[in-house]
């Protein structure tokens, strides 16, 4: 006969959930290394595609690929450090979670890449926010949008490790989602939303790694895997501790989907020295550039560009100067016309006002964007 009576749950179930659901700290870790490949692989082909050959020859777009694959590199094995630092923290104070090790370095790495990603996103999210609603609900739609943003890359892995779970054609599937993740930001919004690019490739990289991080930790040894973390190691000090020259740094930023140049300029990257002349970084360039600004410090300014030219030629030998009118366009974006019309606000924008006032003002003009 068959008993009756009520079914009793096993207690270890939702525990062995749990773990199959929450990655371990190596595979995360390993998620990011993987996903960081076919990342600079794709900004390698952007490059070659979307921008042009530079003036200076093929030695300084060999210096763009360069620096943006130790970036990418860089900025993953950065990345790779927060799950080894969570498992690290868990197992040093027991206490945070002794009893589950694995799901509460999980959360603390789900936290960070959340606060991370917050980092990147938030202002365009806080501005989506205030967008609706005429921002009546900013307050709440703010922290939603960045909690469902946030939770892209723990998501990715679960879905990654779940789909390598299943095997066969969902591996392919898992490759080819990330794949489309990686390079489909590339083509749009381009030249503009840095922080959107960095999201978009953040969350495909680690659905690629993720996918395949178990096939990747198959192949590698101990010895192997120490190689690993040395290169990835090798990768974050040149990141952080190698900037790279000003001509190499204006390459960087042309193509707007290589990112990792953006976060490691933003975040890392000490601001580029402004008295190197042309991206010429040797020390005669500098002390070239030093005796232009001393001499041209004892230069009246009424001097007209040729007496300029004429007067600073001994002292910069070889750098040109220009002998037509320096011309500096200002310009700010969406910015409504009766900030400066009326007169109302005068006050509160006095550089605005001297520049209209002193300038050409068009009281009647069309801007070609609807958003603007």
């Amino acid at each position: 006969m068959l008993e009756s009576g009520p079914r009793h749950r096993d207690p270890s179930r939702c525990s062995r959930v749990l773990d199959r659901a929450a990655p371990s700290a190596e595979t995360l870790a390993l998620a990011m290394l993987v996903g960081a490949i076919p990342t600079a692989l794709v900004n390698a082909a952007a490059i070659a595609l979307f921008v042009p050959a530079p003036r200076a020859g093929w030695s300084l777009r060999m210096a763009h690929h360069a620096y943006d694959a130790v970036g990418v590199f860089g900025v993953a094995g950065l990345v790779a450090a927060m799950p080894a630092l969570a498992d690290v923290l868990v197992r040093r104070w027991p206490w945070l979670g002794a009893r589950r090790l694995r799901q509460t370095a999980w959360l603390g790495f789900a936290i960070a890449t959340t606060l991370a990603m917050h980092g990147l996103v938030g202002v365009d999210l806080e501005r989506q926010g205030n967008a609706v609603l005429d921002g009546r609900l900013s307050w709440l739609l703010a922290p939603v949008y960045g909690g469902l943003v946030g939770l892209a890359v723990p998501a990715a892995c679960v879905i990654g490790a779940g789909l390598a779970a299943l095997g066969g054609a969902f591996v392919w599937l898992g490759i080819a989602a990330s794949l489309g993740l990686i390079a489909g930001h590339h083509f749009v919004l381009r030249d503009d939303y840095p922080g959107v690019h960095a999201a978009i490739a953040w969350a495909g990289a680690v659905l690629f790694g993720s996918t395949l991080a178990w096939r990747v930790r198959g192949c590698l040894g101990r010895g192997r895997a120490r190689t690993v973390s040395v290169l990835a190691g090798a990768a974050v000090l040149a990141a952080i501790h190698v900037a790279p020259p000003n001509a190499v740094r204006l390459e960087l930023f042309r193509e707007s989907g290589a990112v990792a140049a953006w976060v490691l300029a933003k975040h890392v990257w000490r601001p580029p020295r402004l008295d190197r002349i042309d991206g010429d970084t040797s020390s005669a360039a500098l002390h070239c550039g030093s005796r232009a600004a001393t001499a041209s410090a004892s230069i009246p300014q009424s001097a007209s560009p040729p007496a300029l030219a004429a007067r600073l030629t001994p002292s910069l030998h070889r750098v040109a100067l220009p002998t037509a009118p320096v011309v500096v366009l200002v310009t700010v974006d969406a910015m409504r016309a009766d900030v400066l019309f009326p007169r109302e606000h005068d006050a509160r924008f006095p550089n605005l006002v001297r520049l209209r006032d002193g300038g050409a003002y068009f009281p009647r003009a069309i801007a070609h964007g609807s958003q603007t």
